[in-house]
């Protein structure tokens, strides 16, 4: 991988991330974390501390209807770890990969082909509700992630890796085998939480090259 090459997905990827030079109170409790997405963390407590009150009342409503989700009492409060739920987090990635802005208002767009399968898949509903809450957060006018889902996304990253091809098995580390059907994709979400990775880097560069994925047409990130 070219290192200019490289240099211009950084520069895109810095773009998503939230920046904030002052600290301030915030009436969100935040998890901080003491894992290497801390920084992130922060800028997102930063941001939660500065939304309007309207703003701030809508992302209190997101979260709460969250936390009554069977999709989120699975991931965070019983850290469940399943080839399942790998499209969950793809749709949540390909959402981050297409946030755009445009007159001033943040939007976010995910592929019908991924939207349509997780639909169809069991318990779809939850899992699109799941999907759209979680996007809408993660907009820079919304504040960003919480804690809690950062940390989902880092225990799939440990156990399926950033990206892969569909119709593969996979073996844990007590050589139990799954299959994955469909191609998933999280690295853009990675992006996010830490842009100067240089595996996510990798990992964004390679999914495209090998047709997991694709690049994103919009050039305005929020």
């Amino acid at each position: 991988m070219g290192k200019n090459f490289k240099s211009i997905v950084c520069i895109g990827l810095i773009a998503l991330t939230f920046y904030s030079c002052k600290k301030g109170s915030n009436s969100e409790t935040a998890d901080l974390g003491t894992n290497q997405y801390k920084d992130y963390n922060e800028q997102v407590s930063q941001n939660v501390s500065k939304l309007n009150p309207e703003r701030k009342q809508q992302r209190e409503k997101w979260l709460k209807e969250l936390k009554k989700n069977p999709v989120y009492i699975d991931l965070v409060d019983s850290d469940v770890v399943s080839v399942d739920y790998l499209p969950t987090l793809n749709a949540v990635s390909d959402a981050i990969k297409n946030s755009f802005s445009i007159d001033g208002s943040s939007q976010f767009g995910i592929s019908e082909a991924i939207a349509t399968n997780l639909e169809k898949s069991n318990n779809g509903d939850s899992k699109m509700s799941f999907v759209v809450a979680v996007s809408s957060l993660s907009l820079r006018m919304n504040g960003g992630l919480p804690n809690e889902i950062v940390e989902v996304f880092d225990r799939y990253r440990s156990k399926y890796n950033l990206y892969g091809a569909g119709n593969t098995n996979f073996y844990d580390s007590n050589g139990k085998s799954v299959k994955i059907e469909k191609p998933f994709n999280i690295s853009y979400a990675f992006g996010l939480f830490d842009p100067k990775d240089e595996k996510v880097l990798d990992a964004i560069y390679e999914s495209v090259q090998k047709g997991v994925s694709q690049w994103k047409e919009s050039s305005e990130q929020v």
